[in-house]
């Protein structure tokens, strides 16, 4: 069976959309490229990818689980306020999240104290101060998110 590969036209342009997999796989193939690749470094890319998105979930995860083995009350409240909502003869579904208040402010102090990612880097798009500071236009800006989260000056969202 011969297989064709759909392509899909954007705006007015006629060009073909691919994806990064596709993108790599040309760049395989082109026997010119100045990036000689093998099908074990597309492998290997892709994993990474994979893993750097599910690590930082169950990194997150465990700090969750360690800041309540810390703090047993406030599991405890977390546990009744499950058992009320949802019951002891089912797991948790993605529905009952507006209802668990209390889990959903764990969850976002356990982002806030532990974020995945505690530098991230920015870049301005535009001229402007900040407190007397001149910020151009294109500057790369790292914000420690880290710092944010745990400075009792700032105002914490509801």
């Amino acid at each position: 069976m011969n297989k064709k590969k759909k392509t899909t036209v954007v705006g007015g342009n006629g060009g073909e959309v691919k994806d990064l997999l596709d993108v790599l796989l040309d760049i395989k193939e082109d026997q010119d490229s100045e990036i000689k690749l093998t099908r074990e470094n597309i492998k290997a890319f892709i994993w990474d990818i994979f893993a750097a998105g599910t690590e930082s979930s169950a990194i997150t995860t465990e700090w969750a689980m360690a800041e309540l083995i810390n703090h047993p009350e406030i599991l405890n409240r977390a546990r009744k306020e499950i058992d009320s909502v949802v019951g002891k003869s089912r797991l948790v579904q993605e529905s009952d999240i507006p209802d668990l208040p209390y889990l959903q402010a764990i969850v976002k102090e356990t982002m806030m104290l532990h974020p995945a990612a505690p530098l991230i880097m920015r870049e301005s798009s535009r001229d402007c101060e900040i407190q007397g500071y001149k910020i151009p236009a294109r500057t790369r800006l790292f914000v420690n998110v880290w710092a944010i989260g745990r400075d009792p000056n700032l105002d914490q969202p509801n």
